[in-house]
């Protein structure tokens, strides 16, 4: 049986059922060789070295709307966070979706697969008056998040990051997601952002969660601080408030 260390994620089946679970590392084995591991959907247990089958492999579902009306435009950051993963050894889905229907068949196609921790969706988000109401952008049409919360059911324990404008200002509406969903974390930004900011935003938090092996709340917390002192700025502006938020 391989050794693992603290935050590597595995596999090992339920001792009652047999199923098999996914969690991360919390504590190495004494003289009764159980690991402590928290599971993906937040149940902390013990696990013996026997039960375990191997490593977790990590892997991300990436959904990208049209960002520019203007067909010629190149504009899409999907394949770049692709490329960026396969450095940390981690395979990402990518996908374009045009429609809230899109949106939905992947989520449940794709998104429900165990596999698939983060659930990474890149599109224009716009907070609209009054708590509870958001707008998710896509191509063909804007919808909201709330009203079509069911979108997101059957998520339980992935990490949802919204790359969308000002909708983590609205912490009703994400709280609503989260519970649909019963997502282990809902990341998003609580103010308009532009490409430069998020690129690197989102980078630092990929590092955080696959290379530190942060949660997403200590991961967000440290990429806030990085941008803060980094004096990153949104649209030629420094900004020393938090900018992006985990739920």
């Amino acid at each position: 049986m391989e050794d693992f260390t603290i935050g590597e994620r595995i596999i090992f089946h339920h001792v009652e059922d047999g199923r098999k679970v996914r969690g991360r590392i919390t504590q190495l084995p004494g003289r009764d060789k159980h690991y402590a591991v928290v599971t993906d959907t937040n149940r902390r247990v013990k696990v013996h070295v026997d039960h375990i089958h191997g490593k977790s492999p990590d892997r991300v579902l990436i959904l990208e709307g049209r960002l520019d009306k203007n067909l010629r435009s190149n504009r899409s950051y999907g394949p770049t966070f692709q490329t960026l993963l396969s450095a940390y050894s981690v395979e990402a889905l990518y996908e374009k979706i045009h429609t809230r229907h899109d949106l939905q068949a992947f989520l449940k196609r794709e998104g429900r697969k165990p596999e698939f921790r983060i659930i990474h969706l890149m599109c224009h988000g716009i907070d609209l008056t009054g708590a509870g109401s958001v707008l998710l952008q896509l191509t063909h049409e804007r919808f909201d998040l709330v009203e079509h919360k069911e979108i997101f059911q059957g998520l339980k324990g992935k990490v949802l990051i919204f790359s969308s404008c000002e909708i983590g200002k609205d912490a009703v509406a994400m709280q609503i997601i989260k519970e649909e969903s019963q997502a282990a974390a809902v990341i998003a930004y609580t103010r308009m952002v532009d490409d430069y900011y998020t690129n690197i935003a989102e980078q630092l938090l990929y590092h955080q969660l696959f290379e530190n092996r942060a949660s997403p709340a200590k991961a967000v917390e440290a990429v806030g601080e990085m941008l803060r002192v980094g004096k990153v700025r949104i649209s030629e502006h420094i900004t020393r408030a938090p900018v992006i938020t985990c739920f």
